[in-house]
């Protein structure tokens, strides 16, 4: 009797858990290393997890987005920036999302990411808060769709060891005017902090994650509804400032198979 109590408690558990916002990272590369390098080489000061505010104001938003150094503009990634991304037509894109509590934590690291990227991560976040009707202050996972993307080289976990090496675009020091020198230093390596699991879906895809996922987890992403989406400049962040970039997405709902790895 008492076997039987506690298996239906922990059954209870797995379907109370909520649906996982997954990243496209075939669709949105440069953002999932941002992602993946927040989650992984942080020295566990962030992880997967976050916490969503999606009722804060659009001051408390720009508030985390400076104190990150993605505001005030122009900042290292505008086209006015001096150094090499300079008319390269780039967002400032940080982690955690300006979106969630952890953003007050200050340190965000940040990334000089394409403008259509930018936007279409703030449409997946977007997304997520409509469609599940998350309350404020409720924790939610986020993991990665296809992490072996070309390009994408923070988000899986080759031959059993993450390489947290930098890129030279990955920039976590707050500056008031564009600094081209401020970024972390080119080639720094960092210790991974956190596990990778990779799954299979249901849809045949392989997701990773930082967290462990039951069988039957549902995974939300957002994908293109046509393919000129890509072509489209959008404002950047309108999105996550209470914009509407998430109607040009469609609501993908798929659910992990099996462990991978």
């Amino acid at each position: 009797m008492k076997v039987l109590v506690i298996i239906t408690l922990l059954a209870s558990v797995v379907i109370s858990q909520g649906p996982v916002l997954t990243f496209k990272c075939q669709n949105i590369p440069e953002v999932c290393n941002n992602m993946c390098w927040g989650v992984h080489c942080t020295g566990g000061r962030f992880s997967a997890t976050l916490t969503a505010d999606n009722g804060a104001s659009a001051s408390v938003k720009a508030a985390r987005r400076r104190a990150a150094g993605c505001l005030p503009n122009p900042n290292q990634c505008s086209n006015s920036a001096p150094g090499p991304n300079r008319g390269q037509n780039l967002n400032c894109d940080e982690y955690p999302f300006a979106s969630t509590r952890e953003a007050d934590q200050g340190g965000q690291n940040i990334r000089c990411v394409p403008i259509t990227e930018n936007s279409q991560q703030g449409g997946a976040i977007n997304g997520f808060y409509r469609s599940t009707g998350i309350a404020a202050g409720t924790a939610f996972n986020i993991a990665f769709e296809r992490p072996d993307a070309a390009k994408v080289v923070y988000c899986i976990n080759p031959q059993g060891g993450n390489v947290c090496k930098n890129d030279g675009n990955i920039f976590n020091k707050q500056v008031l005017a564009p600094d081209p020198n401020a970024f972390t230093p080119r080639g720094k390596r960092f210790e991974a902090s956190t596990p990778m699991y990779l799954y299979a879906t249901e849809r045949g895809e392989k997701v990773s994650s930082a967290a462990l996922l039951e069988v039957g987890r549902e995974l939300y992403s957002f994908a293109p509804r046509n393919d000129t989406l890509g072509k489209i400049s959008f404002a950047a962040r309108s999105a996550e400032m209470g914009g509407d970039d998430d109607i040009n997405l469609e609501l993908v709902v798929d659910r992990v198979l099996k462990q991978l790895m």
